[in-house]
């Protein structure tokens, strides 16, 4: 299979910018079965895209928090020495608001092992999500939190996803509201 190919614009898919004002997230533990991308490319894109739904245990899911509108952005740069280089993909994303639920998910968020998941803001032509991290490399979170001012707005924690490791998830998420 070959590594490169023409990129016309009119393969070129997924150009509305921006994702869904919510993140989803989920345990390392909480999955069951983990679905790869296929191990026998047939076209280019197959390395990083998954088809078939993950598998969560009995009464689990995806957990999802709802973000502030137009606030989750997820960008990618390049890091590492030259000729040993990788992308490192990042999201950022505002959870409004302060109590004590919020505070104990934010903290425990900083060092469990999870995945992510993002879904794209064009849903009518695009309903698909971006997986940051997997079982073999979970993603890193820092938050840090503003209380502003009663002049300046709400309460909110900014959330910093980090990892090296990214599909497209073209399956169902199974998500819990629990």
């Amino acid at each position: 299979m070959p590594n490169y190919g023409n990129l016309p614009k009119a393969s070129q898919t997924g150009k509305t910018g921006g994702y869904k004002p919510a993140l989803y997230f989920s345990p390392i533990e909480d999955i069951t079965t983990w679905q790869r991308p296929t191990n026998t490319p047939a076209a280019i894109g197959d390395k990083v895209k998954i088809t078939t739904a993950h598998t969560w245990g009995t009464g689990l899911g995806a957990y999802k928090w709802d973000c502030q509108l137009h606030s989750v952005k997820h960008t990618s740069a390049t890091v590492g020495d030259a000729g040993a280089q990788e992308l490192e993909h990042t999201a950022e994303l505002i959870v409004l608001g302060d109590n004590p639920a919020t505070l104990e998910q934010m903290v425990q968020a900083l060092n469990d092992d999870k995945v992510v998941f993002l879904k794209d803001a064009d849903c009518l032509t695009n309903d698909s999500y971006i997986q940051l991290g997997d079982d073999c490399v979970p993603v890193e979170a820092s938050i840090a939190f503003d209380g502003k001012t009663t002049k300046e707005g709400q309460k909110a924690y900014t959330v910093t996803i980090k990892s090296k490791k990214k599909f497209f998830y073209l399956a169902a998420l199974d998500v819990t509201f629990a």
